[in-house]
């Protein structure tokens, strides 16, 4: 089972309402809307072997690379990468670069981003940062009886393993990711594991 990123029209798989859901809508059709999807049949072993490497890398270095750098986002899309109309010199930048090597840069550089575009257009990303936005989000739907419409089983691993990810070394929580532990994002983010069921004895809830 993988994670899939789908975009604007295309979304609609399981527990996640396609554009045309009574309490969904969009004035624009959903362009620019992202929305990651968790498929049970996607990937071959090979490709859910990468991920789960990929996924080990980050825990590793979660203390000191906060950020994911949208590595999934570029493993979809390693296909269109690997055939990218141009690939910028290789080799070491020289100092000071003549028109022509600049160009040649700037030509790889937009011809990897345009592998990285969506077919409507837009350029999906990680929005990632804010540590006290999804605590909120959590309540709310608990709060209204949703939490586990909204939250797959599947949903709900996936958030634990990113604010397992984001724990401090002290074991608290800052109002983002590369921010100092604080009250208020320890006491938010320890609601929302609560919440989802993680138990209060857990090592790394105790901590």
């Amino acid at each position: 089972a993988m994670w899939r990123l789908v975009c604007g029209s295309s979304h609609g798989t399981g527990a996640n309402p396609p554009p045309n859901h009574p309490m969904l809508w969009s004035n624009n059709k959903h362009v620019g809307r992202q929305t990651w999807v968790f498929d049970e049949s996607a990937g071959t072993p090979e490709e859910r072997a990468e991920v789960e490497r990929m996924r080990e890398a980050f825990a590793a270095t979660r203390l000191t690379q906060k950020h994911s750098s949208d590595e999934l986002l570029r493993f979809q899309n390693r296909e269109k990468i690997a055939a990218k109309t141009f690939s910028p010199p290789a080799g070491p930048v020289p100092e000071e670069p003549d028109a022509e090597r600049v160009a040649a840069h700037l030509k790889g550089a937009i011809s990897y981003y345009e592998c990285l575009q969506d077919d409507d257009g837009h350029w999906p990303g990680d929005y990632g940062g804010p540590m006290f936005l999804f605590p909120g989000l959590v309540v709310a739907l608990y709060t209204c009886k949703a939490l586990d419409t909204v939250f797959t089983p599947a949903h709900k691993a996936e958030s634990l393993r990113y604010l397992r990810n984001h724990q401090n070394e002290d074991g608290g929580w800052g109002l983002h990711i590369e921010g100092n532990s604080t009250m208020f994002g320890t006491s938010m983010t320890y609601v929302t594991l609560r919440l989802f069921g993680v138990d209060k004895d857990e090592a790394w809830i105790v901590r």
